[in-house]
């Protein structure tokens, strides 16, 4: 809502200095809370709460005029007079004159109430001197002197420190305000009726003002709602709106200006805002514009209706105002200008339900009132999107036909007559978001804003019951869609609204939606099913390779009808379980009667396992289809790679460096393809896996024999990366293998350690291009320590670890492994030389890919010799998933022997190993300190007697390897004790700073006094440097080391005579009673330690 004036009612107080020690408790007693007003009708009403607004009191403001409502309410409703004095004598002569000053400047103003507060404590009215004095307390003169007309104008307020008492005496008090401000309130409401009677029955007379009589009203309307009265002060705004249809129904607007409308932003401010202009001075000045007074007018009781929480009946009302209003705007189109009417309509209704879905979002509604609000709200958008509608058609975004033109039917010709020479006022629509949609000759902004408008006013009325509503709108977005011959997207709208009209009885626009829904369908084929006129049946894979290098698939189809066609196209679709296809397809085919099979080609190849979706027939316009993914037993079929065609595949290296740039390598063979060029990309399908930027790769080329690869490298090429980042292929022959290496980054926190990476390479042969697609998963070597571990339960054979020294250390090995199939952890010894990294390296044997490597070379020898070598790949993964699960690798590390036949280790160990290397950091510092703390008599410590001690700080530089270089120069450090301070007391710095050079010995005298006996620790001592380009070391030589404290002794001697204490025993009872003997010596000697 529009921000409210905050006004609030006034409160004064005038004080002998004691309103700052009760201004606190008097404010927390804020709001004040039920008061009860009784309307002149009888009627009463119940004010929650009120809170006011505290001011001093001055005797020289004047009172503020009663014509002027915006400042009426700065004159005080209740004045209090706070009074703190004890002594009669004084009140007498001083105080009460005060006091009685007061009360004449106060009621010297009309409508003002008085009240004097008597502050005293609790302890001086209970003062039994003062209590028993003859001549009264001065509250007693107080209420004998003024007493007027038996209204008790005083009270007094008795401070104490018992709460109850404290706030009864307060509650008293918040009664005589209450009182006192219902007294005032009434008299201003009497005020104001009166006025309001005599000057409406004077309205026939000449003279009279309809301003004058708009501003006695507001008056009432503004003391109302300052009492939060919202309900009253609306009233009053209702009666005035009623009136001022009078005033327009007999065109005696001669107190207002022109009609106004002409200033900046007029189209395009939020309509209920109050303080956009001055509209009370305009209206006492009687020179406010039409178009000004009935936007405050409305602008009013819409901010009433949201302090009363009901945006439903705001937005009725905004409705009923904005066409009504309209249709009077529309009659002065030559002042206003072209399309003001259009923005100021949409303005409007966009800041009324904006303003009030805020409002919306702290009130609770009930379901009725819920779906009565998302109405109203849409009634608010439809009518904006009209207003787009109309501006749309003017500047050519929309189509003049139907259903955008339904808005112009509420366009007519001004009705306001037009001179010749009078031409229309230059108008530029000031709201920028619409300026922005219409005025850009791209008509994508302004599609966006009709169809965000439209889908909330499709929203709202889908929360409400306006059924019919949302069908209207959802076909305007259909048409526009068809507008913009986004065909798809209107289909889908208009295939729905058909039944929706349909099932109501709405036959007509049934129909018409029917035809322009079949309007969509031109140009569309005609698709029907096989049969009866055909039979197909996809029969196989044929796995013969032939001059084209991509899978074929057979398929049968039968020509139920005696005479021959030929096809245009016959394609096939198959899916795998991730819902990736690939199609197989053949053209231009003669199709004669009975069985005819042909052999699809694909120009993709991706292995796995698939099923047949759908295929197509194309003759024309006409296409046949079936889907077989709707019968009961699904063909499946399986696609493999044959080794003679182009493959491709990311595989991790043999060598992996720990703490350098990881990397893959990535290897394309080329079979007996003969590839004339080609792209690769590579696009990482596991989260966080990503590729660095680069511009080229440098590749190796080898040449492969009966898959097996040379180790000699036939050529070297740098392998170019565009834009796109696609790899660009260079002229390959036949069994050629390119490798280079792939870097790449990783969430090295991530649980996964595979990756996956999808491979696509896009060749030419022979003037045809092929594609090639697999995804690989490849295994992340993660070593985050120097220990090597396990991370599954097959095991890892440790052939060799070495330690290579550098040029600063050496390195002395740790005894040989006795049983290196286990979980190690390598532990060498380090000599300083002179720098500080080496390399660790390591070469593991995985049991896995050693028995994996047997069965995949014993397969394929045997494949080879029946002509089977394409389906290798296929066996040797079920081979890994059925047959290799029954293998004990434990067994097979411990003992190199596997029961699948003859293990022949020479033959392929050298394609098993691999090795790991990853830099060892020895820790390195400028300086290394000694810390000690000498103890002056570490075995007599006594608790409570200081310890005098010395802080030795030795520095070398053991660990830097170029102290030679810079020793000379100084260090800066700090020492720190961390004291026990339930066990020490330090008398001397704990912290201080120092300088030393390396080689120098520091002491520093500290005192310590023990406060426990017994075993405490010596404490801690730290030493750092300020900078942070100084690395140090600290050993403490006291670390952990107790020393005791031993208790403090002393002696004394009494002397106590014998018969006192025989008299002292024979008082007693039990033990030394009467025949007791005792001891007959004079004095007895007691040493007490």
């Amino acid at each position: 809502m529009g921000a409210h004036d905050g006004k609030k009612v006034t409160v004064t107080y005038f004080d002998d200095e004691i309103w700052l020690s009760v201004a606190d408790a008097f404010k927390s007693h804020l709001p004040i809370r039920n008061l009860h007003w009784k309307s002149a009708k009888g009627t009463l009403r119940n004010i929650n709460a009120l809170d006011i607004e505290m001011k001093r009191f001055s005797p020289d403001s004047t009172e503020k005029q009663h014509m002027m409502p915006e400042t009426l309410l700065e004159n005080p409703y209740l004045n209090l007079y706070f009074v703190n004095c004890d002594d009669n004598d004084a009140y007498r002569t001083v105080v009460r004159q005060k006091i009685r000053d007061w009360i004449n400047i106060v009621t010297s103003k009309r409508n003002q109430e008085w009240l004097i507060v008597y502050v005293t404590k609790q302890e001086t009215f209970r003062n039994a001197a003062r209590y028993f004095n003859m001549k009264g307390t001065v509250f007693d003169k107080i209420k004998a002197d003024f007493s007027i007309n038996k209204r008790e104008r005083y009270v007094q307020l008795r401070l104490s420190d018992n709460d109850g008492e404290d706030y009864e005496s307060w509650q008293e008090l918040m009664t005589k305000v209450k009182e006192g401000i219902l007294i005032s309130f009434d008299q201003h409401v009497v005020q104001y009726e009166e006025d309001i009677r005599l000057f409406d029955s004077q309205r026939n007379m000449i003279g009279w003002n309809y301003c004058r009589f708009f501003i006695l009203k507001e008056g009432l309307a503004l003391t109302f709602e300052a009492m939060n009265l919202y309900e009253e002060a609306l009233v009053q705004y209702e009666e005035l709106e009623a009136s001022f249809s009078q005033v327009l129904k007999d065109r005696a607007l001669a107190w207002f200006g022109s009609f106004g409308a002409t200033d900046f932003e007029d189209d395009s401010a939020n309509i209920l805002d109050i303080k956009k202009k001055n509209y009370r001075d305009l209206i006492m000045q009687n020179t406010i514009p039409e178009f000004d007074f009935r936007s405050y007018l409305f602008a009013r009781q819409c901010q009433l209706l949201g302090r009363l929480q009901r945006p439903v009946d705001i937005c009725r009302r905004a409705q009923l105002f904005i066409s009504t209003f309209g249709r009077a705007i529309k009659e002065q189109q030559t002042i206003v200008g072209e399309h003001f009417l259009e923005s100021w309509i949409y303005s409007s209704c966009m800041s009324v339900v904006n303003e009030c879905e805020e409002l919306f979002s702290f009130t609770s509604l009930d379901d009725q009132s819920l779906m009565a609000f998302n109405a109203a709200k849409g009634e608010l958008l439809d009518l904006a999107r009209k207003q787009l509608d109309k501006l749309g058609i003017y500047y050519k975004h929309l189509p003049p036909s139907l259903p955008f033109t339904t808005a112009l039917s509420e366009v007519t010709h001004p009705t306001s007559p037009i001179l010749e020479n009078e031409s229309k006022r230059n108008f530029t629509i000031t709201n920028k978001e619409l300026n922005e949609a219409i005025e850009n000759t791209d008509y994508q902004k302004f599609d966006l804003l009709y169809l965000s408008i439209t889908n909330r006013a499709l929203k709202a009325y889908e929360g409400s019951t306006r059924v019919h509503s949302s069908y209207r709108l959802s076909g305007d977005v259909a048409a526009l869609q068809f507008h913009r011959k986004n065909y798809e997207s209107a289909a889908q709208l208009m295939e729905d609204l058909p039944w929706r009209y349909g099932e109501q009885g709405w036959t007509v626009i049934e129909n018409k939606v029917k035809k322009r829904c079949k309007s969509l369908e031109k140009g569309e084929d005609i698709v029907r099913p096989f049969k009866p006129m055909f039979e197909v049946s996809v029969k196989a894979m044929v796995d013969d390779i032939t001059d084209e290098d991509g899978p074929y698939l057979a398929v049968e189809l039968t020509n139920l009808l005696p005479i021959s066609y030929t096809f245009d196209e016959l394609v096939v679709h198959l899916v795998n379980s991730q819902s990736e296809g690939i199609w197989f397809g053949i053209r231009d085919q003669e199709l004669n009667p009975g069985s005819n099979e042909y052999k699809l080609y694909s120009d993709n190849s991706a292995s796995g396992n698939y099923v047949a979706e759908n295929i197509h027939m194309s003759m024309g316009k006409v296409v046949f289809m079936q889907n077989f993914l709707n019968e009961n037993k699904k063909k499946s079929f399986r696609i493999n790679e044959h080794p003679a065609v182009l493959r491709a595949q990311i595989i991790a290296p043999n060598e992996i460096h720990v703490g350098e740039q990881q990397y893959f390598i990535a290897q394309i063979f080329t079979g007996l393809t003969n590839v004339i060029k080609g792209t690769l990309t590579l696009d990482p399908l596991s989260e966080g896996l990503t590729f660095p930027q680069t511009d080229k790769y440098q590749a190796v080329v080898k040449i492969m024999d009966h898959g097996v690869i040379s180790n000699e490298i036939d050529s070297e090429m740098e392998l170019n990366v565009s834009e796109n980042n696609q790899i660009q292929l260079p002229p390959l022959q036949p069994n050629k293998l390119i490798q280079f290496k792939v870097p790449y980054d990783f969430n090295w926190n991530s649980i996964e350690h595979k990756e996956q990476i999808k491979l696509t390479v896009i060749y030419d042969r022979k003037a045809k291009s092929r594609i090639f697609t697999a995804v690989n998963t490849v295994k992340i070597c993660l070593f985050l320590k120097m220990d090597v571990t396990l991370n599954g339960y097959i095991p890892v054979r440790i052939l060799d670890t070495s330690l290579v020294p550098s040029k600063v250390y050496d390195v002395v090995d740790s005894p040989p492994l006795a049983s290196p199939i286990v979980t190690v952890n390598l532990l060498d010894t380090i000599f300083i030389s002179v720098i500080s990294i080496q390399f660790y390296y390591l070469t593991p044997r995985d049991h896995l890919i050693e028995v994996e490597k047997f069965v995949e070379y014993n397969l394929n020898k045997l494949l080879e010799s029946k002509n089977l070598l394409q389906h290798s790949r296929y066996l040797l993964e079920n081979a890994k998933e059925y047959l290799l699960k029954a293998v004990d690798y434990v067994t097979y590390g411990m003992t190199d022997v596997l029961d699948l036949g003859e293990l022949n280790i020479v033959q392929f160990s050298g394609d098993l190993k691999s090795s790991i290397s990853f830099p060892v950091d020895v820790p390195s510092s400028k300086v290394l300190n000694t810390v000690e703390l000498v103890i002056s008599k570490p075995n007599d410590l006594v608790v409570g007697e200081p310890c005098h001690c010395r802080l030795v700080i030795r520095h070398s530089s053991y660990w830097d390897y170029a102290f030679q270089t810079d020793n000379n120069n100084p260090f800066e450090f700090y020492y720190d004790v961390h004291v026990d301070f339930d066990n020490w007391l330090l008398a001397g710095h704990k912290k201080l700073c120092f300088t030393s050079k390396v080689g120098e010995t520091k002491e520093f005298p500290i005192t310590l006094v023990p406060l426990k006996t017994g075993f405490l620790l010596v404490p801690l001592i730290r030493i750092a440097s300020p900078s942070p380009n100084v690395f140090s070391e600290t050993v403490y030589l006291n670390n952990a080391e107790q020393v005791l404290v031993r208790p403090r002794t002393q002696s004394a001697t009494f002397f106590i005579e014998q018969q006192h204490r025989i008299h002292s025993i024979h008082s007693g009872s039990g033990f030394g009673g009467p025949g007791h003997h005792h001891n007959d010596s004079g004095l007895d000697d007691i040493n007490i330690d």
